[in-house]
């Protein structure tokens, strides 16, 4: 988790939207007649990883929100904060990966993502 300001957000976003940007248009000079197919499957694996890349840096910053103790969800003993940790999730967006807080409960022996 990397907590940001608004304008650094914006900047992260704009980034990324540059530099996929930037990719498109490389191949649409690499490729002087490409197909409406091909096109249309550019675009869509641009608009993808721009949706990606904004799901990734809004879900890192919702880490800010987590509760200051967090109880097992087998038991409902307190759980060890273990620091962040990468994690991937299938999202409507695809695959994204971010930094979460994971909790390990030593009653039960075992780690967790909260909320669940």
């Amino acid at each position: 988790m990397v907590q940001r300001t608004r304008g650094q957000m914006a900047e992260a976003l704009a980034g990324a939207m540059r530099e996929k940007t930037e990719e498109l248009l490389d191949w649409c000079e690499e490729m002087p007649r490409p197909t409406l197919e091909q096109i249309e499957e550019k675009v869509l694996a641009w608009r993808e990883a721009l949706g990606t890349a904004a799901t990734e840096l809004l879900v890192g910053s919702q880490e800010a929100c987590a509760p200051a103790v967090v109880q097992c969800p087998r038991c409902g003993q307190e759980a060890v904060n273990k620091g962040l940790r990468q994690v991937h999730v299938e999202s409507r967006v695809g695959g994204v990966k971010f930094e979460r807080v994971y909790y390990y409960c030593p009653r039960c022996r075992a780690g967790f993502f909260p909320p669940g």
